[in-house]
């Protein structure tokens, strides 16, 4: 249930997407909705589905705003007040659930985000919470971020220091924990090709 969720928002991002650039609907973009709607049905995990829709605008020989990286997914659009490249990587977590983890370059300002899946609503914070985050075989670390969201199910937290994110390039695993007592848990990432992954990123935020 939760996976056809996504895939159906995903779905809705792609056609948000491709009517961004005006009203008026081409014929490429009728005939790539109608490709992907063919060629991608009965996928279900979100880097296939992704891929698929590359392969499908290279076979159209149409440009795509995707970038598959390994189990990353980069999307890159322009800002439309200053014409900068907003770039966004995500990666799911590894070890089940619905935890995310997005990295984002916008206005030249680099953010990392977590997207954490729970059972019930979370009262509102305005207090940082202090998370436990861990780098493959390195110590782990006790980090403070703000609540960035707050939706249904949903929780993010959010960093903006480009030194933390810099260690994770040429990592292969990334652990994190936050407010145990509230039961979230621990979230792992397999992080491997962080470096491909964040290039985009990198260049658009010059670090």
């Amino acid at each position: 249930m939760r996976q056809s969720k996504r895939i159906t928002i995903l779905a809705l991002f792609m056609t948000v997407s491709l009517s961004a650039t005006g009203d008026k609907k081409t014929e490429s973009e009728a005939d790539l909705k109608a490709k992907i709607a063919t060629d991608c049905a009965g996928l279900t995990d979100y880097v296939e589905v992704v891929q698929c829709r590359i392969d499908v605008q290279t076979s159209l020989k149409l440009p795509s705003e995707f970038r598959v990286v390994g189990s990353w997914v980069e999307y890159t659009q322009v800002d439309p007040i200053t014409d900068q490249p907003v770039v966004l990587t995500k990666l799911l977590s590894s070890n089940g659930g619905e935890g995310e983890l997005f990295v984002r370059c916008m206005r030249e300002k680099t953010d990392l985000m977590l997207k954490w899946p729970f059972e019930e609503e979370l009262p509102p914070r305005e207090e940082p919470v202090e998370v436990r985050a861990r780098i493959d075989k390195k110590e782990p670390v006790v980090l403070t971020w703000q609540m960035a969201n707050q939706t249904w199910n949903t929780a993010f937290y959010r960093t903006n220091t480009v030194k933390f994110i810099k260690e994770l390039l040429d990592s292969e695993k990334f652990a994190i924990e936050a407010m145990p007592d509230d039961g979230l848990g621990i979230m792992v990432f397999d992080t491997v090709g962080a470096n491909d992954a964040m290039s985009g990123i990198r260049k658009a935020c010059k670090w």
